[in-house]
């Protein structure tokens, strides 16, 4: 006799390091935290943005793909990248979902000036030139730049890139939206780097809160009357996020946090919470294989 097992029938084993597993459950539930240790075993697609949106029906044909509510596409992770079609043509790029999605709650792009503190390897940066802005990348590391100069030339796609850190960068020039894909604990990657929870993203804290606090000093320098900055990290901390925002809004008057919208752009309620932040989880799109964690905040110069 064939005996046929249900999903009640296993018994999860558990995979998630203690502490960062304790704090999953403190910071949303016990039923999220599972639901995350369930999609941390499942990871086996990668995510692209298409560099023609009006495309994006025949590279989901084309490469067998799953279209996404916000237009990423998904494909499964079975032949070497540059391989498939489309990529050494510069039609498509690597880019999660979750990375997408801020840029995407941003209206007017196109002729945007714009800065990007942390820019390679390029998806975002990539991102905002395929909507029409004018894009200066900065990245300390000569590794990163190279390969940001390597997707941005497969993409045909132009932008002024300077290697140095953002503590020493000189600018008269003032931009419309400076972005900030700020260094982090990496928390919402767990998907794909199985390895972060167990280098001990809580020591690591210290360092990196100063980074993220420091870039936004930096940034607000550089930014136009009622100009932007788009903060954004895959952390799942609130330490790196929410708390981030709301402290640089109590010690700056002059600027204000622009809520992001639930009815923006394709964008599921539940990824807007309730104080107008945008908060993804590895959980959700849980029955299409889940996301990278994210946070967003979207900042305005007042005066």
């Amino acid at each position: 006799m064939v005996r046929i097992f249900q999903e009640k029938d296993f018994i999860l084993k558990s995979n998630l390091e203690k502490n960062f597993k304790n704090y999953l459950i403190e910071k949303y539930s016990q039923e999220i935290a599972i639901k995350i240790e369930r999609i941390y075993t499942l990871h086996n697609s990668i995510d692209i943005s298409i560099m023609n949106q009006e495309e994006v029906e025949y590279w989901k044909e084309k490469l067998g793909a799953k279209l996404l509510p916000t237009g990423s596409l998904r494909i499964k992770k079975n032949k070497k990248l540059s391989d498939l079609s489309g990529f050494k043509e510069g039609k498509w790029w690597v880019q999660d979902i979750s990375s997408s999605i801020p840029i995407k709650l941003i209206d007017n792009i196109r002729k945007m000036e714009v800065l990007d503190l942390f820019s390679a390897p390029g998806g975002k940066a990539m991102q905002l030139i395929a909507l029409g802005a004018n894009v200066t990348c900065i990245d300390s590391s000569s590794i990163r730049i190279k390969k940001l100069k390597e997707n941005l030339n497969r993409m045909s796609m132009n932008a002024d890139i300077f290697q140095t850190d953002f503590y020493d960068f000189k600018c008269k020039k003032k931009f419309d939206l400076v972005l900030i894909d700020v260094p982090c604990s990496s928390t919402g990657t767990i998907r794909k780097n199985k390895e972060i929870q167990y280098l001990d993203p809580f020591k690591r804290l210290k360092n990196l809160l100063k980074i993220q606090e420091d870039s936004l000093n930096v940034a607000k320098n550089f930014v136009k009357d009622k100009g932007y900055i788009l903060y954004c990290n895959c952390s799942l901390f609130s330490s790196e996020g929410e708390d981030k925002i709301r402290n640089f809004i109590k010690e700056n008057s002059n600027w204000k946090f622009e809520k992001f919208v639930k009815e923006n752009k394709d964008i599921e309620k539940e990824w807007i919470d309730k104080f107008g932040f945008l908060r993804l989880r590895p959980d959700h799109l849980y029955n299409e294989g889940g996301m990278d964690g994210f946070f967003a905040a979207l900042l305005k110069k007042i005066n």
